[in-house]
């Protein structure tokens, strides 16, 4: 029996996502070297298309790596939005063909629900919609893309994993208190840029 495993925010094929976070910091510890002599003119947006196309594919290639590091067959796999950015579907059904485990999508604010839905035909793959509960270890969990104030059991000891954040507590005025029970499952929120084992979570 598989691990139950949860992740947000891939941004597959998303050409500012290096900036926008510290994924270049595991890209670097991984092998996924974006050369010297680009990453300054990334940083500060003066790189042509062409050599950000570069550097977005670098990043594409250790998504690859780092998936299939953390995630082996049989385990199921909860991903809480955005997971890509390209619509270039050859790239798209590649990479979903090659993930390891069964994976369960929860759309977000740049998904495209009908190319997703259509990638994943004929795949162990399937879009579940905008929010879906399950349980683990016996314990309700709500997954929503984005984070919730109260959910459904939340004062009966239920969970609420969600992502959109990239591990911040907020955009601008709207920063999140701190509230038991409720988890940002975001690959940039994992202290290692990892996959969170939900088992492990809801004790």
């Amino acid at each position: 029996m598989g691990r139950k495993l949860g992740t947000s925010d891939l941004h597959l094929g998303h050409s500012n996502i290096v900036k926008f976070t510290k994924r270049i910091e595991a890209m670097d510890r991984d092998g996924f070297i974006v050369p010297h002599a680009l990453r300054k003119p990334y940083f500060y947006g003066t790189l042509s298309d062409e050599m950000r196309k570069t550097v977005t594919d670098i990043h594409d290639s250790w998504l690859s790596y780092n998936l299939a590091m953390n995630i082996d067959d049989g385990d199921v796999v909860y991903h809480l939005g955005d997971f890509n950015f390209t619509r270039d579907r050859v790239k798209l059904r590649e990479f979903l063909t090659n993930l390891s485990g069964d994976w369960n999508f929860i759309l977000g604010n740049h998904d495209n629900e009908s190319l997703l839905r259509e990638m994943c035909k004929g795949t162990r793959h399937k879009v579940l919609g905008h929010y879906h509960e399950i349980k683990v270890n016996g314990v309700k969990v709500c997954l929503l893309h984005y984070p919730m104030a109260e959910w459904n059991n939340c004062h009966r000891g239920s969970w609420h994993f969600h992502g959109h954040l990239h591990g911040t507590k907020g955009h601008g005025d709207y920063v999140l208190q701190e509230m038991e029970r409720r988890m940002d499952l975001g690959l940039d929120a994992h202290p290692d840029h990892g996959i969170f084992d939900l088992e492990e979570l809801v004790v």
